[in-house]
Protein backbone atom coordinates (compact mmCIF):
# COMPACT_ATOMS: atom_id res chain seq x y z
CA UNK A 1 0.00 0.00 0.00
CA UNK A 2 2.58 2.58 0.81
CA UNK A 3 4.40 1.96 -2.83
CA UNK A 4 1.21 2.48 -4.41
CA UNK A 5 0.92 5.81 -2.34
CA UNK A 6 4.55 6.77 -2.92
CA UNK A 7 4.25 5.82 -6.91
CA UNK A 8 0.86 8.62 -6.80
CA UNK A 9 2.81 11.20 -4.46
CA UNK A 10 5.45 11.23 -7.42
CA UNK A 11 3.42 11.21 -10.59
CA UNK A 12 1.14 14.20 -9.41
CA UNK A 13 4.15 16.29 -8.63
CA UNK A 14 5.34 14.93 -12.06
CA UNK A 15 2.05 16.35 -13.44
CA UNK A 16 3.26 20.05 -12.19
CA UNK A 17 6.46 19.72 -13.52
CA UNK A 18 5.58 18.61 -16.84
CA UNK A 19 2.39 21.00 -16.99
CA UNK A 20 5.04 23.79 -16.11
CA UNK A 21 7.17 22.73 -18.74
CA UNK A 22 4.47 22.50 -21.74
CA UNK A 23 4.23 26.12 -22.36
CA UNK A 24 7.79 26.91 -22.84
CA UNK A 25 8.06 23.28 -25.26
CA UNK A 26 4.98 25.07 -27.13
CA UNK A 27 6.13 28.30 -27.73
CA UNK A 28 9.25 27.06 -28.99
CA UNK A 29 7.91 24.58 -31.52
CA UNK A 30 5.16 26.76 -32.57
CA UNK A 31 7.78 29.87 -32.87
CA UNK A 32 11.03 29.04 -33.42
CA UNK A 33 10.84 31.19 -36.90
CA UNK A 34 9.39 34.36 -34.65
CA UNK A 35 11.60 36.98 -33.13
CA UNK A 36 12.57 37.09 -29.77
CA UNK A 37 9.41 39.66 -28.89
CA UNK A 38 7.03 37.14 -30.30
CA UNK A 39 8.53 34.36 -28.52
CA UNK A 40 8.99 36.12 -25.12
CA UNK A 41 4.92 37.19 -25.64
CA UNK A 42 3.77 33.45 -26.74
CA UNK A 43 5.78 32.45 -23.51
CA UNK A 44 4.04 35.11 -20.76
CA UNK A 45 0.70 34.83 -21.91
CA UNK A 46 0.77 30.99 -22.60
CA UNK A 47 1.54 31.13 -18.77
CA UNK A 48 -0.85 33.90 -17.73
CA UNK A 49 -3.95 31.57 -19.57
CA UNK A 50 -3.01 28.51 -18.16
CA UNK A 51 -1.88 29.74 -14.20
CA UNK A 52 -5.18 32.09 -14.68
CA UNK A 53 -7.05 29.15 -15.26
CA UNK A 54 -5.43 26.85 -12.52
CA UNK A 55 -6.48 29.37 -10.56
CA UNK A 56 -10.12 30.28 -11.47
CA UNK A 57 -11.21 26.24 -11.41
CA UNK A 58 -9.13 25.16 -8.77
CA UNK A 59 -12.65 25.39 -6.33
CA UNK A 60 -14.59 24.76 -8.81
CA UNK A 61 -14.98 20.53 -8.21
CA UNK A 62 -13.08 19.20 -10.44
CA UNK A 63 -10.12 17.24 -10.07
CA UNK A 64 -7.04 18.50 -10.02
CA UNK A 65 -5.81 16.41 -12.62
CA UNK A 66 -8.30 17.40 -14.71
CA UNK A 67 -8.10 21.27 -13.68
CA UNK A 68 -4.24 21.14 -14.61
CA UNK A 69 -4.94 19.09 -18.19
CA UNK A 70 -8.15 22.01 -18.69
CA UNK A 71 -5.35 24.89 -18.32
CA UNK A 72 -2.88 22.83 -20.07
CA UNK A 73 -4.91 22.25 -23.03
CA UNK A 74 -6.18 26.34 -22.98
CA UNK A 75 -2.75 27.26 -22.82
CA UNK A 76 -1.72 25.86 -26.00
CA UNK A 77 -4.87 26.45 -27.76
CA UNK A 78 -4.19 30.01 -27.02
CA UNK A 79 -0.25 30.14 -28.13
CA UNK A 80 -1.91 28.28 -31.44
CA UNK A 81 -4.50 31.15 -31.49
CA UNK A 82 -1.28 33.51 -31.42
CA UNK A 83 0.43 32.11 -34.07
CA UNK A 84 -1.86 33.93 -37.22
CA UNK A 85 -1.73 37.20 -35.28
CA UNK A 86 2.45 37.98 -34.95
CA UNK A 87 4.90 38.43 -37.25
CA UNK A 88 7.62 35.62 -37.82
CA UNK A 89 10.97 36.42 -39.04
CA UNK A 90 11.23 35.81 -43.21
CA UNK A 91 14.17 33.37 -43.94
CA UNK A 92 16.34 34.15 -47.07
CA UNK A 93 15.42 31.45 -49.07
CA UNK A 94 18.30 30.11 -51.60
CA UNK A 95 17.25 29.39 -55.16
CA UNK A 96 19.15 27.37 -57.23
Amino acid sequence: MSESFSLVSFFSTAQWVVAFLFVPLVCWYEWSRSTLVCRWCALVTGYTVQMGLVVALIDSGFSLQAVIMLASVAAYAWIKLMTGWLPTERKASVSS
